[in-house]
C-alpha cells in the first residue's frame, strides 16, 4: 500500500497553494469507480498539489535548523487544531467504527513544541488557521482525513533525518512524525479500508477527492502566510 504522493510524504511543507482540483477533471463511471483503488484515486487526483510541495520546499535538506523545525511545526500546530475540530464534528465516528480519537496529531505537536522551548503560554497564543477546508459531509471530511493520516507515512522519514541532525528522539521533538510508531502501515491500510466502505458511490469519491486538493491548498497556503511573516515579505 502506497501513501498520498512519496513527494509530499517526504517534506510535507507545501509554501504555495494550487487551487482545488476541479470535480470535472475526475469525473469518472460509478462502474468504474468499483475497479479502481479509492487511494490510487486520490493519489492522482492530488497529484499537483504534491508536485507544487515538492518544488517549494525541503525539509529533508542537511543544513535545516531548531528554529526552522520548529516553526515549521508550530504552523502545523495551527492548522491542525482547528481541523482536527473541525473533522472531530464532521461525523459520528464512533458508530462509524472509526477511532477518530485515536488518530488525533495535536497532542504530539504540543510535545513537541513544549520539547523545542516553547512555553505553554507561547503554546496558547500560536496563531490558528481560520480558512479550513469544507469537511461538510462525510466525503468531504473523509478527503481531509486522506491528507493528514497519509502525512504520517512520510513523517517516517522525516523523523529519521531530523532526529540525529537536530539531537531529538520520538517522544522529544519527534511525536508529531512519529506519532503512530510501528503501527504507522496498518493504520494506513485501516484507513483505506474505511475509505473503501464509505465512499460508495463515484459522486462521494469525487467530493472527497475535491476536499483532498482543498486541504493541501489550504494547508500550502497557511504554511506560505508564515514563511513570509518569518522573511518580513
Amino acid at each position: 500500500m502506497t501513501g498520498p504522493s512519496g513527494g509530499f510524504n517526504a517534506a510535507f511543507v507545501p509554501f504555495r497553494s494550487e487551487p482545488a482540483p476541479r470535480l470535472c477533471d475526475f469525473r469518472l463511471s460509478q462502474s468504474r469507480f468499483l475497479l479502481m483503488d479509492v487511494l490510487q484515486h486520490l493519489r492522482e487526483a492530488t497529484r499537483s498539489q504534491h508536485e507544487s510541495i515538492e518544488a517549494r520546499v525541503d525539509v529533508l535538506r542537511p543544513d535545516l535548523t531548531r528554529a526552522e523545525y520548529r516553526r515549521l511545526l508550530e504552523r502545523f500546530y495551527g492548522f491542525y487544531v482547528p481541523l482536527e475540530a473541525a473533522l472531530a464534528g464532521a461525523a459520528d465516528w464512533e458508530r462509524l467504527g472509526f477511532a477518530f480519537h485515536e488518530r488525533r496529531k495535536v497532542s504530539h505537536l504540543e510535545r513537541d513544541l513544549l520539547c523545542l522551548g516553547l512555553t505553554p503560554t507561547g503554546l496558547r497564543a500560536l496563531p490558528r488557521c481560520s480558512e479550513l477546508p469544507s469537511a461538510a459531509g462525510l466525503p468531504a471530511a473523509l478527503g481531509s482525513l486522506y491528507v493528514v493520516e497519509g502525512a504520517t507515512l512520510g513523517g517516517q522519514l522525516i523523523a529519521r533525518h531530523v532526529k540525529p541532525r537536530l539531537g531529538l528522539a520520538d517522544a522529544a521533538g519527534c511525536a508529531f512524525f512519529t506519532s503512530y510508531g510501528a503501527d504507522v502501515g496498518r493504520n494506513w491500510r485501516a484507513l483505506g479500508e474505511f475509505l473503501r466502505a464509505q465512499l460508495r458511490t463515484g459522486a462521494d469519491v469525487e467530493r472527497a477527492a475535491g476536499a483532498a486538493g482543498d486541504t493541501f491548498a489550504k494547508l500550502g497556503s497557511w504554511l506560505a502566510r508564515g514563511q513570509e511573516r518569518h522573511d518580513g515579505t
